[in-house]
């Protein structure tokens, strides 16, 4: 029988988020304060909505990970780096889970980059039978932030590992938070 981890474990770490929603079900990364949600325009509180530039992180000798999520019929993929290198992406559109599979059973540091467009609720994690989770402390000393519209937020990337303020961050070994709200600047 599968692990099931649901999304509030504290072993699941969160980068690039400036609040976290959270229901029963689902926990939802903001790049806005989402108590403040009301002091911002309609179309930046829609963009802030969407987790350009965040990703999850965790230890694991998982062979297969699913991803838990709402469905969106609009939504980027999902990338999954292990150990620092990119792996795989996975479609999560008209989805609830994404399946990463033949990952390998050594222990190894697990890093998914959310959906740089398209609101994104995360439901948990179902892991391989018998696996380990336990927290993943980054190494990467210096965050970096950056600001401004939809060339940074990169909703026409084709993954949000490619939008050029990750490559950016990974190649500089920087935790990224992505203030580059799409449309914004239009009335």
């Amino acid at each position: 029988m599968p692990n099931e981890i649901v999304g509030e474990d504290s072993r699941i770490g969160w980068s690039g988020t400036i609040s976290i929603e959270r229901s029963a079900n689902w926990i939802m990364p903001w790049r806005i304060p989402i108590k403040d949600r009301a002091l911002f325009a309609k179309q930046l509180v829609e963009r802030a909505a969407m987790p350009a530039g965040v990703k999850l992180s965790f230890l694991s000798d998982a062979d297969w990970i699913n991803i838990k999520c709402n469905v969106s019929d609009d939504r980027s993929p999902l990338d999954l780096f292990i150990n620092g290198e990119f792996r795989k992406t996975g479609g999560t559109v008209g989805v609830d889970e994404v399946r990463f599979d033949s990952l390998g059973s050594e222990h190894k540091v697990f890093e998914v980059w959310l959906p740089q467009y398209g609101e994104f609720r995360f439901g948990g994690l179902r892991l391989s039978e018998g696996s380990s989770l336990s927290i993943h402390e980054s190494d990467r000393l210096s965050r970096w932030v950056t600001y401004g519209s939809s060339i940074t937020q990169c909703r026409e990337a084709d993954s949000p590992s490619l939008t050029w303020p990750s490559i950016v961050a990974r190649a500089r070994k920087n935790e990224l938070t992505c203030l580059g709200y799409g449309g914004a600047m239009s009335s």
